[in-house]
C-alpha cells in the first residue's frame, strides 16, 4: 500500500528493505489485495465467455433485435426489448417497417443505413442477409433483379443475352467476340449482337441486308452493326484504335474467327 496518512501511492522505485517482515495487519492486507484481484480477473474472464457466446449467437442470427427498449429516429414509434432491429455494421437501430421502406426504395444495390441528422450521415450500409431477412422472397428476388439491372445499364462493357426473357449477362474484354450464357446455354455473337446459330457472321450480316429491306427491325439492327463494326475495327486496316485487331499483320481476332470483320 501507498501512505496510510495522505494515501498517496506507493513510489515506483521503492524497495523493500532487505530482512523485512510484513506483521499480521500487511499480511492480511496483502491477502485481501490478492483474493480481491482474483475475483476480478474471475469476473472479468466470464464476463468475456458471455459475450463470446453472445457473438456466437448473433452470428448464427440473420437479424440483431435490440435488447433494450429504442425510439426508431425514423417513424419516431417506442419499441419494446427485442422489437427494434440493430444493423450489424454500424449498430444504430430501426423498426423493420423503417428498414423495409429504406431497402425497397433504395436507388442503389447497396443500401445505406438511414441514420442522420442535422450533422450526420451514417455511412454504414444493410449487409445482405439483413436485406433478405427483411424482404419477403418476391420482394428480394426483385431486389436483386434490380441491383443486376443497374451494374449491367453503368458498364459499357455488358452484354445481355439476346434470347428472350433470359436473365443472363456478361462483362466483356474487346478481344472476346462470343458470350456462351449460362442461363440458356445460347451462344450470342458480341460482334453482331445476336444469336445466328448455324451461321457465320458474314452470312447473318448478308441475310439481315436482304430481309432489311422488307423488315424495319432488320434494318435498325443492320444500322446498329455498321455503328458498331466501325467501332471495334477502327478506320482501315492495322487501325486498333477500337480495339480490334483481326487482320493485324495477317492474324485473325480470335481463334474461332468466322471471317467477322
Amino acid at each position: 500500500p501507498g501512505c496510510e496518512m495522505c494515501c498517496s501511492e506507493r513510489p515506483l522505485n521503492y524497495v523493500i528493505p532487505e530482512g523485512y517482515q510484513l506483521d499480521a495487519e500487511e499480511r492480511e492486507w496483502l491477502q485481501r489485495d490478492l483474493e480481491a484481484t482474483r475475483q476480478y480477473e474471475q469476473v472479468e474472464e466470464e464476463e468475456k465467455e458471455r459475450n463470446y457466446k453472445q457473438l456466437l449467437e448473433w452470428d448464427n442470427q440473420n437479424l440483431v433485435f435490440s435488447e433494450e427498449a429504442i425510439q426508431c429516429p425514423i417513424c419516431f414509434m417506442n419499441l419494446e426489448p427485442g422489437e427494434g432491429v440493430t444493423l450489424r455494421e454500424c449498430l444504430h437501430s430501426f423498426c423493420k417497417d423503417c428498414l423495409r421502406g429504406t431497402i425497397l426504395n433504395s436507388p442503389e444495390p447497396e443500401v445505406k443505413c438511414p441514420y442522420m441528422d442535422d450533422n450526420y450521415s451514417c455511412p454504414g450500409q444493410l449487409l445482405d442477409r439483413e436485406i433478405k431477412a427483411l424482404l419477403m422472397e418476391e420482394e428480394y428476388q426483385h431486389f436483386l433483379d434490380l441491383g443486376m439491372s443497374i451494374a449491367e445499364n453503368r458498364s459499357r462493357s455488358s452484354f445481355h443475352c439476346k434470347t428472350t426473357d433470359c436473365r443472363g449477362w456478361c462483362f466483356y474484354e474487346d478481344d472476346v467476340n462470343e458470350f456462351d450464357c449460362p442461363v440458356c446455354h445460347k451462344l450470342n455473337c458480341l460482334v453482331c449482337q445476336a444469336i445466328h446459330e448455324n451461321m457465320n457472321c458474314k452470312q447473318y450480316q448478308d441475310d439481315l441486308r436482304v430481309r432489311a429491306q422488307n423488315d424495319h427491325a432488320a434494318q435498325q439492327t443492320t444500322e446498329m452493326l455498321l455503328v458498331r463494326t466501325a467501332e471495334r475495327q477502327g478506320a482501315g486496316s492495322g487501325d486498333t484504335s477500337g480495339g480490334c485487331r483481326c487482320k493485324v499483320n495477317g492474324v485473325s481476332c480470335h481463334p474461332n474467327c468466322q471471317n467477322c470483320h
